[in-house]
């Protein structure tokens, strides 16, 4: 997962809004990684070193190094936490304000958006390259480049729903494909498995989930 490539394309705002957001994912690390009830994903790390381009390591003692950050104790790191904003185009956003910042980017012709809210007493954040798409009152972001997203935003969380705006995570799709979907490909023990080497992946992920309602449905049907 290389995103770093990235930075010849973006505009200086763009970069801003960016590093912005991941100094935010990174502490929120810091600060709440050994508190969580699962561990971050390898996705989260790729991304964080491929934006930097160094270890995950050197970003977190980068950070922890920022004259902003260092001088503060543990609480007064939480209420940064709490209390963070973008600063950008001559204003200031927070997570009950992102809707206004991806209107702000949009205005501006970009395709960066971003994710921003509260899940229970915490606050995740995701961010990267997307497709829009209008359906009545909701913006659809079809993120075709997650560029980063907070450590307890697993791969299995393909969506993202905050009041009228919806992000679906094609990179998440496409690594949960990867990991659950491709080896009923190589798997010789389905009958319904062809051999036609020109049959989609989406078939086979068909005939998988048929054959699943089909056997539970006969189980129902004639108990043991």
């Amino acid at each position: 997962m290389k995103t770093f490539h990235l930075t010849n394309s973006l505009s200086k705002d763009e970069l801003s809004v960016i590093n912005q957001l991941i100094t935010f994912i990174v502490l929120d690390y810091i600060i709440n990684h050994k508190h969580a009830t699962h561990k971050p994903d390898t996705m989260f790390f790729q991304q964080i070193e491929s934006w930097y381009g160094q270890s995950f390591d050197l970003v977190i003692e980068k950070i922890n190094n920022d004259e902003t950050i260092n001088s503060l104790s543990k609480t007064q790191k939480n209420n940064y936490l709490k209390n963070f904003e973008v600063t950008i185009f001559n204003k200031t956003f927070s997570p009950d304000t992102v809707h206004l910042l991806n209107q702000e980017l949009k205005a501006k012709g970009s395709s960066l958006r971003v994710q921003w809210a509260y899940q229970g007493n915490l606050i995740e954040a995701l961010i990267g390259i997307s497709n829009d798409q209008q359906i009545d009152e909701f913006s659809i972001y079809h993120m075709t480049v997650q560029i980063a997203s907070s450590f307890r935003l697993l791969i299995p969380m393909v969506a993202m729903i905050n009041q009228f705006e919806i992000t679906i995570r094609k990179p998440c799709i496409d690594e949960m494909i990867d990991l659950k979907w491709k080896p009923l490909l190589f798997n010789k023990c389905q009958l319904f498995l062809s051999s036609d080497k020109t049959t989609s992946l989406e078939y086979y992920i068909g005939e998988h989930l048929r054959y699943r309602t089909i056997s539970f449905f006969e189980s129902m049907k004639n108990p043991l």
